[in-house]
Order: structure tokens, then C-alpha cells, then sequence
């Protein structure tokens, strides 16, 4: 198995706009070098969704799911899947091809932005009828969920008590991003196949802000949510005999039942796995004792993450892990490790997932065709880059106004059409150019009835 490098090169920024960004990298780049312990499974997981039904009901939110169906690794099982070893410090080791050496990783994270573009697009069927979270909705973290395999030790007590250590926080969407640049020396090659021109020579990513270095879990950031913590015991009913087992899924619900994500923040979870056993540190092997192997999804192609998050759509969602023997750095993004050693990093796609519910929330539609008073509606072009032209012939006198939202619900460009009489043309030319690339909806309203659909921007 070869090796990877420990990652620093990500600077936490305070603000979303990258004109806010600082340029002070955390560390130097790469200076530990580390084993890579990925197991290719070829078992079967099922699919984490949910139900369409009502306004009201629980959404589970995967960015594993969506990722198994843009990037095409395989939701049956094959070589798209891994589980990786964790341990919750480095006193353990495991085997590499240079020999034995401390396991790589103490916990795996997963952030989940519930108002991006890829849980709320309408023109993706699988959103249709169901919850759409904006930045004005707080919502309800009902219960995360993850899938993955927690196996036996050969030679280990079935007595032995071991835990899941489940951290849930909550973090302001306008500060929680990572980021590094080409600028910075040594960089270039590394993440040059992430970025575009287009991109300004940055990438960007997401995960958990702050480490509880004593439990290796996530941290609150700030005083307040307070983080939902809490452990786990695993049973011997919940082992596996082997990594050839079928993969399991667990729900965990936090321990009031239900955690709040304040309007316009962004949930983050950890995993982290604490033995009841003892070892000899820096001897004994891990696959010796009973662990806990969280499941990955991922392929051999470089992770569709283009400079300004995940390619044109806007997406900040993303798993990241933490080295064992540096906690202090902080939860590494997936893509950031890919980036700097190979495209064939396995853990790309954590599984894991949220129940999310939310009384407040709406559902997500496409082409409400309530208006009735026009025809002959153009919208071009679409995509847009730096301006969109709607047009629409009135079939009675009547007022008129046209706006543009983003996927976050909010009123981006309003234009009052004014008096338009019966068999007459309007037309509006909307600049886009300042609004950033994604999907938004365009709406022409009159006399309270309207018609909503799909517009892209792309830069």
C-alpha cells in the first residue's frame, strides 16, 4: 500500500466571499508521510433516500447518494467502495508495504449544506415534492446516519465494550470553508487538475472548523448551538465477521432526540471510534482488535471539485478525515488529500446522511404554470453568462413583473414589466454577470398568478 501525505495546505477563511480570503496557509506542505490503508469491499450497501411526501415530512439528505450518480462509482458494491481504518489515536498501527506504521486516520466528518443547488435543482427528478430548505428555514437534525462495517477481532473477548464517539455542531455557512491557491509555492501541480481559469486560481472545500483534541470529534464553533456529543456502545450484535460482510447502515438520533441548525448554517458530523480494549502502543495491530470501518464511496477519476466548490453547481458539501497523529491541523477535505497524492484516493464520498425536518420548510417544484395571461415566453441565453433575455406576449392588458432567485430562495433580480396591453411583446434584459455561476428560477407574475422554471448561469 503506498503512501500519504499529511495535509495542511487548506487555510480556514472568514468569510464566504473570496474577497475576504487571507493568503496564510495553516503549515508547510507535506511534512509527514503516512500510510494509506483503503480495503476495497465488494459488498452490497443500500441506497439512503426517503420517501416524497409532504412539506413536513422528514428528508434525508446523502452526499454520498447524489455523488454515486454524477460521478458513476457503483451503489451496488465493486471497487467504487472502501472502508477505512480507524483508530482514535496513533498508538496502533497497521501494516503498509514499508512495514508497519501508526494507522493513518482518528475520525471522519461529513458537512451537508441543505440549501445548495443540488438538493433543491427541480430539474433534477429526484428533488421533486420534496423538502427544500432556504437560509430563512432553521431546521431539525432528526438523526445522522452511516454505513460501514464494524468487524470482530480474531482474537479478541466478544466482552469487549467499544464505542462510537458522535459529535453534531452547527456552523455559520459564511465562515466554513477551506481553501488553498496555486499562488502559493509548491501547490501548482498538485491542484491544478481541480482548477480553471474561471476559478481564480483557488480551490475550496468544507469541513468540520474546530477538533476536540481529547475525544478527536468536532467542536462547537463559537458558544452557541452547543455540539450534540455523545457515545455510542457497540454491541457484539452489532459486529461483522469480516470485511466481506454485507455493509451496514446506523441512525443515531442525538441525545434530545432532535438537534436545531440555526437559519442560514450548515450542519457537521463526526465519527470516531474508541476501543475498550488495550494494546500495546506502537505494536499491536489494529486488525487484530474489533474496529470500526466507515464506508467511502469514490473512482479513479480526479473529484468533479473545480476551484469554486463542485464543478458549475455550486455545491459545499463534503467529507473530509482527521490524521491520527495530527489533530491539531484539523479535519482534512477529501478533496485536498486527492489533490495532494493521487486520483486514485479512495475515500472521495463519505457514507453518511441526515434526517433533516423542518414544519417551516417548502417543497421543491418545477414549471408552476399558474399564469395563464401570457404566451410565446423565450428565455435566452440559457445558460446565461453576462445577461438574460426574457420576452412574453400579453394575452389581456394586464401589469407584469419578472424576477430571478437562487436555490437559496432569494430575490436576485426584480424587473417591473409595468401596463402591458393585449397582444403586445415585453421584453427585459437582466444583467447576470455579477451573480455567481449555478441554477436559479426566473418568475413572471401578474395579477397574483405566476410561471416559474429553470434558468442556468454559467460563467
Amino acid at each position: 500500500m503506498k503512501k500519504l501525505l499529511l495535509l495542511s495546505a487548506f487555510s480556514a477563511v472568514a468569510a464566504f466571499n473570496a474577497s475576504a480570503q487571507s493568503e496564510i496557509k495553516t503549515s508547510p506542505k507535506g511534512r509527514t508521510t503516512l500510510g494509506n490503508d483503503q480495503t476495497s469491499v465488494t459488498t452490497t450497501t443500500g441506497t439512503l433516500t426517503t420517501a416524497k411526501t409532504t412539506a413536513t415530512a422528514p428528508r434525508e439528505y446523502s452526499h454520498f447518494d447524489y455523488n454515486a450518480t454524477i460521478s458513476s462509482f457503483d451503489t451496488t458494491g465493486g471497487a467504487d467502495f472502501s472502508v477505512v481504518r480507524i483508530w482514535a489515536d496513533s498508538t496502533i498501527t497497521q501494516s503498509f508495504s514499508s512495514g508497519a506504521g501508526a494507522v493513518n486516520y482518528s475520525s471522519v466528518a461529513q458537512v451537508i449544506y441543505p440549501m445548495d443547488s443540488i438538493f433543491n435543482d427541480p430539474s433534477n427528478p429526484n428533488n421533486l415534492g420534496l423538502m427544500k430548505v432556504t437560509s430563512a428555514n432553521t431546521y431539525n437534525i432528526d438523526s445522522v446516519k452511516v454505513s460501514g462495517l464494524y468487524i470482530t477481532g480474531s482474537t479478541k473477548s466478544s466482552s469487549v465494550v467499544d464505542t462510537l464517539v458522535i459529535s453534531l455542531t452547527s456552523q455559520p455557512s459564511n465562515i466554513s470553508f477551506y481553501y488553498a491557491r496555486l499562488v502559493w509555492l509548491g501547490y501548482g501541480v498538485d491542484f491544478s487538475p481541480y482548477l480553471t481559469t474561471a476559478d481564480n486560481d483557488t480551490l475550496r472545500a468544507i469541513a468540520p472548523l474546530s477538533v476536540d483534541s481529547i475525544n478527536r470529534a468536532a467542536l462547537a464553533y463559537g458558544t452557541t448551538p452547543a455540539r450534540a456529543f455523545w457515545k455510542v456502545p457497540l454491541t457484539a450484535a452489532m459486529r461483522s465477521p469480516s470485511a466481506t460482510a454485507p455493509i451496514v447502515t446506523w441512525a443515531f438520533a442525538p441525545p434530545s432526540g432532535s438537534y436545531a441548525i440555526p437559519a442560514g448554517s450548515i450542519p457537521a458530523v463526526t465519527f470516531t471510534f474508541k476501543s475498550g480494549d488495550t494494546w500495546v502502543a506502537n505494536v499491536d495491530n489494529i486488525d487484530s482488535f474489533h474496529r470500526f470501518l466507515p464506508l467511502f464511496g469514490g473512482t479513479a477519476n480526479i473529484m468533479p471539485y473545480k476551484g469554486k466548490f463542485h464543478a458549475a453547481i455550486n455545491d459545499r458539501s463534503s467529507s473530509s478525515l482527521l490524521f491520527s497523529t495530527s489533530p491539531g491541523f484539523g479535519y482534512s477535505p477529501s478533496v485536498e488529500i486527492e489533490a495532494e497524492n493521487s486520483i486514485a484516493f479512495d475515500f472521495e464520498y463519505l457514507a453518511a446522511s441526515f434526517v433533516v425536518s423542518c414544519p417551516t420548510c417548502g417543497l421543491v417544484t418545477l414549471g408552476i404554470k399558474e399564469l395563464t395571461n401570457v404566451s410565446d415566453v423565450k428565455v435566452f441565453p440559457n445558460p446565461s453568462n453576462e445577461k438574460v433575455n426574457i420576452s412574453f406576449t400579453a394575452k389581456e392588458r394586464a401589469s407584469f413583473t419578472v424576477s430571478i432567485t437562487n436555490t437559496l430562495g432569494q430575490v436576485v433580480a426584480n424587473q417591473d414589466m409595468g401596463m402591458q396591453n393585449a397582444g403586445q411583446t415585453a421584453n427585459v434584459s437582466i444583467n447576470t454577470s455579477n451573480l455567481p455561476t449555478g441554477i436559479y428560477m426566473y418568475t413572471i407574475e401578474s395579477n397574483g398568478q405566476r410561471m416559474t422554471d429553470r434558468l442556468s448561469i454559467a460563467h
